[in-house]
């Protein structure tokens, strides 16, 4: 819901492969650099969470606040 930076979603991403998650999108998203972060987890999120069966909500979405609610 944009309240946490790109390279902590990166950083998740990491954490959720050490876990033993894994997915090839999950390790795009792991992989990026910090400077890559800013500019590519929008558009790496929605497929790693599509292929984890988790549910993405779009930034500012009704839904997704309710959800992080």
């Amino acid at each position: 819901m944009g309240e946490i930076r790109a390279t902590d979603v990166v950083a998740g991403a990491c954490d959720a492969l050490v876990a033993g998650l894994d997915s090839p999108a999950l390790r795009v998203l792991a992989a990026c650099t910090r400077t890559e972060a800013d500019y590519d987890v929008h558009d790496l999120l929605r497929p790693a969470l599509h292929e984890l069966g988790l549910t993405f909500y779009p930034a500012a979405s009704v839904a997704g606040q309710e959800a992080a609610a």
